[in-house]
């Protein structure tokens, strides 16, 4: 029984040995090439998943590819740009395998085409930053930013270069991952800033100023129309007034010992208005009658 038990496993490790050297899995986010004495076709690329049949190394060798989006960060690089300012940028390159066998007869693997495309992303970077402005690059005004179309230049021109070299590489997106500053560069934009900003705030001011004039002008010119008006009115109602008390003037002429007497009355009314007290001589007693119904609170 024990003599049947390790046949048994003995076959096992056998048959797996066996399908460990004659065959090989490929999963669903995979690619592989099957290279016969380091040279393929396009039979040899097998871009299903599934299991496939192989003959043991040296003979045939197994070269598997991932089918997701590569990445490759670029190291932090001081660049100039058009005007004359140093900037520090920090790139992203994503790519991934388009043609698995023109890419296993170029570059073999995936640390082989990192070295490759590396310079290649800092050249055409470095070239196209040095066709553009600090303020293209760098700005709180979006619509001043150039920096997508750099992106897309630098995708386009990367992606003719790796053509041009038959590697199988498809370029998905070049990014601008960082933009800094070197501190000389730092200082002098914080100037320009400052004095952006200053210029803004006296165009602001002299803007105000300016409404402020033309409403003061406004205010007094309505100021002028309104008194005007008020004159013009007051003048009309002093002459209607005028024409209305000149029919009483023939009657005054006729006895002005009574205008004068009806005008003192008036005084006395318009002055014993609070409580008062006055002193009046003996000839004016007479005018005692007239003045009580008048000033009830005299004395």
């Amino acid at each position: 029984m024990k003599n049947s038990l390790t046949i048994v496993v003995a076959v096992l490790i056998v048959i797996v040995l066996i399908a460990y050297m004659f065959m090989f899995q490929v999963r669903y986010d995979e690619v592989a090439v099957l290279a016969t004495f380091r040279s393929a076709d396009e039979s040899s690329v097998k871009d299903d998943p599934g299991p496939y049949f192989r003959l043991p190394f040296p003979i045939q060798s197994i070269h598997k590819y991932s089918r997701r989006v590569q990445i490759l960060e670029d190291e932090k690089e001081e660049q100039q740009t058009k005007d004359g300012y140093a900037v520090i940028t920090q790139a992203y390159l994503a790519w991934r395998i388009a043609e698995p066998l023109a890419f296993f007869e170029k570059l073999t693997d995936i640390q082989s085409a990192q070295d490759k495309l590396n310079p290649l992303l800092r050249s055409d970077l470095r070239g196209l930053v040095s066709q553009y402005r600090f303020d293209q690059l760098v700005n709180i005004a979006p619509e001043h930013l150039m920096l997508s179309e750099i992106e897309q230049k630098v995708v386009e021109q990367l992606q003719q270069r790796v053509n041009d070299q038959g590697w199988g590489i498809k370029v998905e997106q070049v990014g601008l991952r960082r933009i800094l500053l070197p501190q000389a560069v730092t200082e002098r934009v914080f100037d320009r800033m400052k004095a952006t900003r200053q210029a803004m705030a006296a165009d602001k001011r002299a803007s105000g100023k300016g409404e402020a004039e033309g409403i003061r002008s406004e205010a007094n010119s309505a100021q002028s129309r309104i008194l005007a008006f008020a004159e013009r009115r007051a003048q009309a109602l002093r002459a209607k007034g005028d024409k209305e008390a000149s029919q009483f003037y023939g009657y005054f002429n006729k006895d002005p010992e009574l205008a004068i007497f009806l005008r003192r009355i008036r005084t006395l009314k318009s002055s014993l208005k609070e409580r008062s007290t006055f002193i009046l001589s003996a000839r004016q007693l007479e005018l005692d009658n007239a003045l009580k119904p008048l000033s009830p609170t005299s004395e």
